[in-house]
């Protein structure tokens, strides 16, 4: 009864006193199942029935894991995919299987199988088959071994080469077990597959396949684009260029073939190459995305973001062949995953603030960022292994490429369009020429010093026509009077800076370089005295009113630059010699003149002009007299 009472007071001491030794039991000696393996079996996913081993000091050998002291330390994985992270420990993975007919009599012979690792290398693999006769843990070593059974030190020997191939029998009377030795300085991100040699060759042709599929598309677009750049000598398909080549070297290496092909022998370059064409591939994508979305001008923080992602990609290239892979893992992954964030983020913004050409650009970067998410999740396991969601990230990559290529020509054709609409507008008030230069960028607008010579209008007697003339009319004459003054300064290659209500500034001398700019401008000044002519003479018969002007003109040195703010910049001209003409042409009034020049423009054009000396004045503003003439 007391017994009993106690059991009573306390269910659940009771329970843990009752059920702990099963549990323990059951712990300590639980089991995957065996792989029943069908005779006619395709192919397996082996995750479900590997258990593994952590050798942390890489010692043990495949006598002492198969022995019965080592046999209750192997755990399930319970997964279809061996994901153990970067570890620098040897892991033993141990398979029992079973035949279908076990002891079967007239039964095929062995079959050959392949082990799949979804990979082309690993550093050291060896799979450990027992030969016929031998016992389930048996300690007598006697062991087929495929593959690299070295325990030498990472990057000693050459990779082993995979799949593994091995026979085994097509029945068996007891239940067989294999070992599977795996070091490997990078992640250990292994979908184990067993192939028949049927199912092995149908799954080759179907990965070849595609890998074809993908490195033809990137080939294509990088072809393309190259005759592109070779047409337009445009800088930002180079940068795409650059981009594209990188992708396809650096997944040429994540998938092995390289290697493969090319660098056998050399499993430590193999894995330096793999992150150094990452730390270009990051690289040029992320420059490629700063010129493509110009994030100087429309998101100065995100361009200086972009700078350190540039300098961090240089660092990962140059530090690859010193610094340990795990740690190269983790600072490249960082790296690969804030990369086309950041270059969402700033095309977003972009979008934002009315740069139309990112559309195309944000659905490429977008794709490449779900297929590494995709990738990232199903690398920890979190989404199931599948060849999509494995090769998602390249899935992504390829996707990208090719909606780049329409983002260039979208972008291309957006700004030619705006180019020719600035080109036509800009005519306007420059001589084509100019217009040329100044458009492709053949001039320095970041500043100057010049020697130009300056030219001031105002017209006069204008008030007076329109408080007589209806405003369409007003409108029309001053457009007139302003094409035929635009057109005079034009023929002689000088260059309209601004319009100031009736006011007109214009430069000879810069920004294109012009000899004997003085002569050119006193010359387009008595040019513009004769069209005023022709304005007033189509006047008469609108209005009694009669149109004057006065020109200045100075010959000195100013600053020319960009002047405004961070959205609209104007060509100008800076300095004491841009108030002195404006002065002189102001001076008109006083001296009943309607063409004074200064003093340097006098003795810069020669004697060949009929000039009148004014009298020596004090300019408004100015403590230094000055002597100016006028042009007859």
């Amino acid at each position: 009864m007391a017994a009993q009472a106690g059991r009573n007071d306390c269910p659940g001491l009771f329970l843990l006193q009752r059920f702990w030794p099963v549990l323990v039991s059951w712990k300590k000696h639980t089991r995957c199942q065996p792989l029943i393996l069908p005779p006619h079996q395709g192919y397996v996913e082996l995750g479900p029935y590997i258990e593994i081993l952590e050798d942390k000091n890489r010692e043990w050998t495949i006598d002492e894991v198969s022995s019965p002291a080592f046999a209750s330390q192997f755990r399930p994985i319970n997964s279809k995919v061996i994901n153990l992270g970067i570890t620098a420990s040897a892991v033993w993975m141990r398979l029992r299987m079973e035949a279908e007919n076990p002891g079967k009599e007239g039964h095929p012979a062995p079959r050959k199988w392949y082990l799949d690792f979804d990979r082309d290398f690993l550093e050291q693999c060896a799979l450990f088959v027992p030969l016929a006769g031998a016992e389930e843990n048996s300690t007598r070593g006697r062991w087929q071994v495929i593959g690299s059974a070295g325990q030498e030190e990472a990057g000693t020997r050459p990779p082993v080469a995979l799949p593994l191939e091995f026979f085994l029998p097509a029945s068996f009377p007891s239940p067989q077990t294999l070992y599977l030795r795996l070091q490997h300085s990078a992640a250990l991100f292994l979908p184990l597959t067993l192939y028949s040699g049927e199912a092995f060759l149908a799954h080759w042709k179907t990965k070849m396949f595609g890998y074809g599929i993908y490195y033809g598309t990137i080939l294509a677009m990088f072809l393309f684009n190259l005759f592109v750049f070779a047409s337009l000598r445009e800088r930002i398909y180079l940068f795409y260029l650059f981009y594209v080549g990188s992708i396809a070297v650096y997944f040429l290496f994540f998938n092995g073939i390289l290697a493969k092909f090319f660098l056998p022998d050399h499993y430590q370059l193999h894995q330096v190459l793999n992150f150094v064409w990452l730390g270009f591939t990051i690289f040029w994508g992320v420059y490629f995305a700063r010129t493509f979305l110009v994030t100087r001008k429309h998101s100065p923080i995100i361009d200086k973001s972009f700078i350190v992602i540039l300098l961090l990609a240089a660092i990962l290239i140059v530090i690859s062949p010193w610094a340990e892979l795990a740690f190269l893992n983790q600072f490249s992954s960082i790296l690969g995953t804030v990369s086309p964030l950041l270059v969402i983020m700033a095309a977003a913004i972009c979008w934002h603030r009315g740069f139309r050409p990112v559309v195309f650009f944000l659905t490429a970067w977008t794709m490449l960022s779900l297929g590494g998410l995709v990738f990232a999740l199903t690398y920890r396991g979190i989404l199931p292994y599948a060849n999509a969601t494995f090769n998602s990230f390249q899935i992504g990559s390829g996707f990208e490429v090719v909606v780049l290529s329409f983002a260039i020509a979208h972008r291309m054709r957006i700004l030619r369009r705006e180019h020719e609409k600035v080109k036509d507008t800009f005519g306007k008030y420059v001589t084509h020429e100019v217009r040329d230069e100044i458009l492709q960028s053949r001039i320095p607008l970041d500043g100057e010093i010049k020697e130009v010579t300056l030219v001031f209008s105002d017209l006069r007697n204008f008030t007076a026509l329109v408080e007589s003339t209806p405003p369409k009319e007003v409108v029309k004459i001053i457009n007139g009077y302003f094409s035929e003054m635009v057109a005079a300064i034009q023929n002689h290659r000088g260059l309209i800076l601004q319009f100031v209500g009736d006011e007109i500034e214009a430069v000879f001398g810069a920004p294109l370089p012009l000899d004997h700019h003085p002569l050119h401008a006193v010359q387009a000044a008595l040019e513009m005295r004769a069209r005023l002519e022709v304005v007033n003479r189509k006047l008469a018969s609108l209005s009694s009113v009669r149109l004057s002007h006065g020109i200045g003109i100075h010959t000195g040195q100013v600053l020319a630059a960009n002047i405004g703010g961070f959205d609209r910049l104007s060509y100008a001209l800076v300095g004491d010699s841009v108030i002195v003409a404006a002065r002189i042409q102001e001076l008109n009034k006083n001296f009943k003149t309607d063409i004074l020049i200064s003093e340097s423009t006098k003795a810069a054009i020669g004697p060949e002009f009929d000039l009148k000396e004014i009298e020596t004045t004090t300019l408004r503003g100015r403590s230094q007299p000055l002597k100016i003439y006028a042009l007859k």
